[in-house]
């Protein structure tokens, strides 16, 4: 039974909305890959941001609730959910949509013109997500399905190559599938299906004779690929705290100052502490010489050797420095920088505590391992008869008065320690999550495939570009990092400082059995001298499928980026200097090469690599420890949420056959 007046059969259904004229252009400016990718948990996540970032209100989170409860009922009128995909009703459908919205539920007209406001504020939103449709692209959607389109999605193309395969048009194969004849030639047509549509799915696959699983697979490759970039909350913090340059230089430290720092590398690298008790396992060990990527002349070299321990220590005491002499209005304590120049600050009580309040400021509030670990550092040196500053009699002499106090030294080292360990404490929070940046793969069924295919498109890269340039010697060295990340998933630091030499005495060598391997000395590895009862060295294959690509890059291609060089470093950069900017380099690399992705570095890879062998191979962290070379107990407790998973699985398992028919999971 009709309820309007029109008789147009083109409807599927008549209401009294079917005279409102489309609109054929676009009225809204979000990108096809957002309107066809993003889901609508990542829209709000995306608006919620905004709505707190914009806002000046008391009463920022009401607010929020407010254009929360109106998306929900919009997405309950449409039949939508958070992980469905956001679609034209947030672009070219928009306006006609919320009308329908808003004529369907009984609220005052004033209630209406709110909720189309907080309505119109979540479009935004969505457009920000993304550039303008071309009309070129909103033609797509009133082409005819048998139309070749070169920039077809996975799933278009493998829907339509299928019904060309099957000699079947769309509205017979939705026919005999069973499902909407609308909804197949939309699909056909460039549009994508509910991700809840897997039954569909299922019954077209069964009729166009198509593998089980095949469209939905095709239907998740275009999501992937089209997928705009996951947000990183640590990385926008992280960017936002490195704009604001206020550390410490090296080149603004006074010779005295330099004079006692060299003091503290001395008793943390001598044997015999330089004359001064040490705690029995303070003591750092070299990490090459004062050449070595990284190293710091008069920070973390002494006697010709490099100590990274200094500059990890060095890291984390600069800021604090910085903080000093930060202006009062801007949250420091307003020092001038001649008066910083003494180790002595690290023993001050009220500049430390003020210092990691600035810094949980910084943080959004959170007090992390980040904070943690500099309180931990601090006490060290502050520990009573072995630590460095306890035992500097002369040290607090150039402290001011006003630091001081009229306490003596051992009164400030006390109470510092005191201070740094209480705040070490309660520095419980998680600011950075290892796992977030890889999240995305991590959902995948094949959380390494993306990985083989970036290399791909790498090679691809590499194979364009003239033969014997730079641009494919680049290429093929990408190619071989990534792989080697999957291979041998080692530290930053380890893969940085990797050498090759034709006479296989590098870290990469070539046995005689032809096969490329790794060997380095345990002491080049974090915690190396606590696995003294395993070999010293540590000698391990190349996975084989690396071995081409290899042999192709030391003979081929690293010597075009060496040039005249004499450096036996494996990965060079362009320029022919050791690859010291590898973090950045895997960064841009998956970030272009991995579609939807935000972009991870090397480090990254140790949890890729680790979390999805223990998927497969539940409990087995002993593996993993030697995949990462590392130990089972740390291994054990980074990777403990993992068991857990695979506990309530067994659980669930267990549990299967006692539930009734309707709870049962299909086979």
């Amino acid at each position: 039974m009709k309820i309007n007046h029109l008789g147009k059969l083109r409807y599927s259904v008549t209401g009294t909305s079917n005279d409102v004229i489309p609109t054929f252009f676009p009225q809204a400016t979000a990108s096809l890959t957002v309107t066809m990718s993003a889901t609508y948990k990542q829209l709000i996540e995306h608006h919620l941001a905004r709505v707190r970032s914009e806002s000046s209100s008391s009463l920022t989170e009401q607010i929020a609730r407010n254009h929360l409860t109106a998306l929900r009922g919009f997405m309950q009128h449409l039949g939508l959910h958070e992980t469905s995909p956001v679609g034209p009703e947030m672009a070219a459908e928009h306006i006609v949509e919320v009308k329908r919205h808003l004529n369907a539920i009984d609220i005052s007209e004033r209630s209406k013109a709110d909720r189309r406001s907080l309505l119109n504020a979540w479009r935004t939103s969505f457009e920000l997500m993304g550039a303008a449709p071309s009309l070129t692209v909103r033609g797509r959607e009133r082409r005819f399905a048998a139309a070749e389109v070169p920039s077809a999605t996975p799933f278009e193309k493998g829907l339509r190559d299928a019904l060309r395969h099957a000699g079947l048009t769309p509205k017979r194969a939705a026919i005999e599938a069973g499902v909407s004849p609308s909804a197949l030639g939309r699909w056909a047509r460039g549009a994508l299906p509910n991700l809840r549509s897997t039954a569909t799915l299922r019954r077209l696959e069964a009729t166009l004779t198509l593998p089980e699983g095949h469209l939905s697979a095709l239907l998740t490759r275009t999501l992937q690929q089209m997928a705009p970039e996951r947000p990183i909350e640590y990385r926008a913090r992280h960017k936002t705290r490195c704009s604001d340059v206020y550390q410490l230089k090296v080149s603004e430290l006074s010779p005295e100052f330099l004079q006692e720092w060299q003091s503290l590398l001395r008793h943390k690298t001598d044997i015999g502490g330089a004359g001064r008790k040490r705690l029995g396992a303070s003591r750092w060990t070299a990490s090459g010489s004062d050449t070595t990527v990284g190293a710091i002349a008069g920070i973390t070299t002494v006697n010709g050797h490099h100590f990274a321990s200094a500059g990890v220590l060095w890291h984390h005491v600069r800021p604090y420095y910085g903080f000093l002499r930060l202006p009062v209005n801007e949250g420091g304590w307003g020092l001038e920088t001649h008066q910083l120049q003494t180790l002595a600050w690290l023993a001050v009580p009220e500049a430390l505590d003020a210092y990691l309040t600035f810094q949980t400021q910084r943080s959004n509030g959170l007090r992390h391992t980040g904070h943690a670990v500099f309180c931990a550092s601090v006490a060290s040196l502050l520990y009573p008869k072995r630590g460095f500053l306890s035992q500097i009699a002369q040290i607090p002499s150039r402290l001011p008065a006003i630091a001081t106090q009229d306490r003596t030294w051992d009164e400030l080292c006390e109470a510092a320690r005191d201070t740094v360990l209480e705040w070490k404490v309660a520095c419980t929070d998680i600011s950075r999550h290892p796992e977030e940046p890889i999240r995305f793969l991590l959902e995948q069924e094949e959380p390494m495939a993306p990985v083989f295919s970036a290399m791909s498109r790498i090679r691809d890269i590499g194979n364009a570009a003239p033969s014997g340039s730079r641009a494919e010697a680049v290429a093929r060295r990408d190619e071989l990092l990534l792989g080697m990340l999957m291979s041998n998933p080692l530290r930053r630091k380890n893969l940085i400082a990797l050498t090759w030499h034709e006479d296989n005495s590098g870290n990469v060598y070539q046995a005689q059995s032809g096969q490329w391997r790794l060997r380095l000395p345990r002491t080049d590895f974090k915690n190396g001298r606590g696995r003294s009862q395993r070999a010293k060295t540590y000698d391990v294959s190349i996975a084989p499928w690396l071995h081409e690509l290899l042999a192709d890059y030391v003979h081929r291609f690293r010597p075009i980026l060496a040039g005249d060089g004499t450096g036996s470093h494996l990965f060079l950069s362009r320029n022919g200097w050791p690859l010291s900017a590898m973090t950045h380099c895997v960064l841009d690399l998956t970030r272009a090469h991995i579609p939807g992705c935000g972009g991870f570095g090397p480090h990254a890879f140790r949890h890729l690599v680790a979390t999805d062998w223990l998927r497969r191979n539940p409990h087995d962290f002993l593996t993993v420890a030697e995949l990462l070379n590392d130990s089972l107990p740390v291994v054990m407790k980074t990777y403990a949420h993992l068991k857990q998973e695979t506990a309530l699985a067994r659980h669930s398992d267990q549990l299967q056959a006692l539930l009734p028919s309707y709870l049962r999971r299909s086979k």
